[in-house]
């Protein structure tokens, strides 16, 4: 989270915003009071919408291919390397300067113990994926809780199949772990560090017992680890119902 760019009274950081702000503003998960003021002055600045504008062309490419039932695990070999190739390029990406990423290290330094780069690789995935017109004018929309495509609660088995976990990507529904200390608290209490790129979630029921659906950036990437808690999670019980590595 970047929770820490605003200052303790509550004023604002002033450009250029650094990406983890950016890709938290993005992802709904900023106090509301802050998203309210923070985001009209995003709107305004030119560079800050490129990142904006890039995160809006992987959600959109992430849900697209979460919708798809053909997609199984493995991951694709075309999105396995687009999302390698984005971490090998992701120190050279103009995108990437926006401001240095002093507080988290890149997702590429997962595999040895370190804390995930969730809003660099997110953007860095962007800026190697050819998909939009480079003219055409940057539009983001806020995501929010209630961005999703799929129904309202998912239901699981105990196969768990990847293609079916894999239709909440660019989803958001937390429902109990909705507000963020919760959400944090969860994922630390499932050994997980809470700076994971979290690239979609959804209500589910798994056997026919309510939880969450949460899907992350994995430990080795491109791996998508699949994570679902009980609606009880928090710092000191972890309710896991599954967890998986998907690719």
């Amino acid at each position: 989270m970047a929770t820490d760019d605003v200052g303790s009274s509550g004023e604002l950081p002033a450009p250029p915003y650094s990406a983890d702000l950016l890709s938290d503003l993005h992802a709904g998960v900023l106090p509301e009071s802050v998203s309210e003021r923070l985001w009209p002055l995003v709107r305004n600045d030119p560079q800050a919408m490129e990142v904006i504008s890039a995160l809006d062309r992987v959600t959109e490419q992430l849900g697209a291919l979460g919708r798809d039932h053909s997609v199984a695990s493995p991951i694709p070999d075309d999105v396995a390397d687009r999302i390698t190739r984005a971490l090998a390029e992701e120190g050279e990406s103009s995108v990437s300067r926006v401001v240095p990423l002093a507080r988290r290290r890149r997702w590429a330094a997962v595999a040895g113990g370190a804390l995930a780069a969730a809003a660099a690789v997110v953007v860095a995935v962007a800026v190697v994926t050819p998909t939009s017109n480079p003219t055409d004018p940057p539009i983001a929309s806020p995501s929010t809780s209630e961005t999703s495509s799929g129904p309202a609660v998912l239901e699981l088995d105990a196969d768990l199949d990847a293609a079916r976990l894999l239709t909440v990507i660019g989803s958001r529904r937390l429902g109990a772990l909705e507000n963020p200390e919760v959400l944090a608290e969860c994922l630390r209490a499932n050994g997980i560090e809470p700076s994971r790129t979290l690239l979609g979630s959804g209500e589910v029921r798994l056997d026919g017992a309510p939880g969450v659906l949460l899907l992350l950036a994995g430990p080795q990437p491109p791996q998508i680890t699949a994570l679902v808690v009980g609606n009880s999670c928090s710092a000191t019980n972890p309710a896991t119902m599954s967890v998986t590595d998907i690719g």
